[in-house]
């Protein structure tokens, strides 16, 4: 299994601090997870690093972002057929995933998330599957970076 993290689209990317910094090359990683058997409730915080010129990983603390999941289950809505329908509900009428035909992203549950990530000593994992492209297409189009979404500036890279 690979562990997966995302790349900058560009070399030089800009924050949003007060300086208007540059940095070169940031990447982010799932760094931190924190599953609660007992309350249901399992958080990935994803960080922005960079590689300095002492080849050190530096956090870069303006670039995180978090996703928290509970027991609560919001459905991604879709176009299937001319209508809107749940995700799962296309997907098992025959539906083949197109992100153009996504309406609205949702979150899955405590319970259901599970179906789509691991989590390993290495890293957070995305199962193989049909809902392993949704899966990303909603960490790349949810989890905002500076108040953006993360796709925006960041692509996936499987390490």
């Amino acid at each position: 299994m690979n562990t997966i993290k995302f790349i900058s689209k560009l070399t030089d990317y800009q924050l949003k601090d007060d300086r208007n910094s540059v940095i070169q090359s940031p990447f982010i990683e799932p760094s931190l997870t924190n599953i609660n058997f007992e309350n249901k409730t399992f958080l990935i915080e994803f960080v922005m690093s960079i590689i300095n010129a002492e080849d050190q990983k530096v956090r870069i603390s303006e670039g995180s972002g978090r996703m928290h999941f509970n027991s609560q289950n919001i459905e991604t809505i879709v176009n299937f057929n001319g209508n809107e329908m749940e995700v799962e509900q296309a997907l098992m009428s025959g539906w083949a995933y197109n992100i153009a035909e996504v309406l609205s992203w949702g979150k899955p549950s405590f319970q259901n998330v599970f179906d789509y990530v691991n989590v390993t000593a290495n890293g957070l994992v995305f199962k193989d599957g049909p809902g392993k492209q949704l899966a990303i297409d909603l960490i790349l189009n949810t989890v905002m970076i500076e108040g953006e979404p993360l796709g925006m500036h960041f692509e996936l890279e499987i390490i």
